[in-house]
């Protein structure tokens, strides 16, 4: 799971390929959520650690309404 989380962060839109050189290390990326991000290895699964922001994050439909889509289209456009 954190493989894919950095490899999906090294994504550059519009671009068809994935340069491996823009994948952060998971370190760095839990680094940078100060805390709020927490991944279990054994579960393979990410998730934010705080309820409320995780609530406050599902009510901003305006910033992710079109998360899904978005990563769709990634995902048929990447050429590995």
């Amino acid at each position: 799971m954190s493989d894919e989380l950095c490899h999906a962060l090294a994504v550059e839109i519009g671009s068809p390929n994935l340069n491996v050189d823009n994948t952060p290390l998971i370190m760095t990326l839990l680094s940078c959520c100060q805390g709020l991000v927490a991944v279990d290895k054994k579960a393979s699964t990410a998730r934010l650690i705080h309820f409320p922001f995780q609530e406050y994050l599902k009510a901003q439909v305006e910033l992710f309404g079109g998360a899904h889509a978005t990563m769709a289209e990634t995902c048929l456009r990447l050429t590995i």
